[in-house]
């Protein structure tokens, strides 16, 4: 039940984020790129007092580490990094992959499966990868 929340909502922070910035079809800026990353903290704020578990707010907030540690908000690597939110990022970048973008089309399954296999053990957990890929015979 938390990872269904936690799933829906772990990019509620958005709202707080300028809608020119997530329209845009060219490269933001770093601080532009900061600016939009916080709303992983925005949104575990936002839903702190909600009474959404810890579990759950840990996810929204980490959804954006690496597993390599080059993520955000706290830099965390590895399982350091929550269980929900590793998984909510593999679920998460599969979804960006093969949706349209103002910037590129979508992937189809296969070419996405290879991006998150050129992506596990850097950003994801590679773990996760396979078995996500394997749920869905990829």
């Amino acid at each position: 039940m938390t990872l269904n929340y936690a799933a829906r909502l772990h990019d509620v922070g958005m709202v707080a984020v300028d809608a020119e910035l997530l329209r845009r079809d060219g490269p933001l800026t770093e601080a532009e790129r900061r600016r939009v990353g916080m709303h992983t903290v925005i949104g575990e704020e936002m839903l702190r007092p909600y009474g959404l578990p810890v579990e759950g707010l840990k996810a929204i907030r980490h959804h954006h580490e690496h597993y390599d540690g080059g993520g955000s908000p706290d830099g965390l690597k590895g399982d350091a990094i929550p269980l929900l939110a590793r998984i909510i990022t593999v679920v998460d970048v599969y979804d960006a992959l093969t949706s349209e973008r103002v910037y590129r089309g979508a992937m189809n399954h296969e070419q996405a499966a290879q991006e998150l296999r050129s992506m596990a053990g850097c950003e994801l957990d590679p773990v996760l990868v396979e078995r996500f890929l394997a749920l869905h015979d990829i």
